[in-house]
């Protein structure tokens, strides 16, 4: 069975040749985690979030603007 890993580090997939950057999901067998673990370019296992469980991220009255929108941009 195949689980998602973060991606910590680039890394060349030896399956498809093709560059895997820092931030994408990568899924592999435990056995090919392991080794992707101890060359340090995944990390921990993705763990799908609960249905019932509601994101962190709060924007309320109190939120303060970024440089960013208070530029307009």
């Amino acid at each position: 069975m195949t689980k998602k890993y973060l991606v910590t580090n680039p890394f060349v997939d030896k399956t498809t040749n093709k560059v895997v950057l820092p931030g994408a999901e990568y899924e592999a067998d435990d056995e090919r985690a392991k080794r992707l673990q101890a060359a340090d370019v995944i990390g921990a296992e993705i763990k799908p979030a609960k249905a019932d469980e509601q994101p962190t991220t709060k924007v309320g009255k109190n939120a303060k603007a970024t440089d960013a929108d208070e530029k307009g941009s």
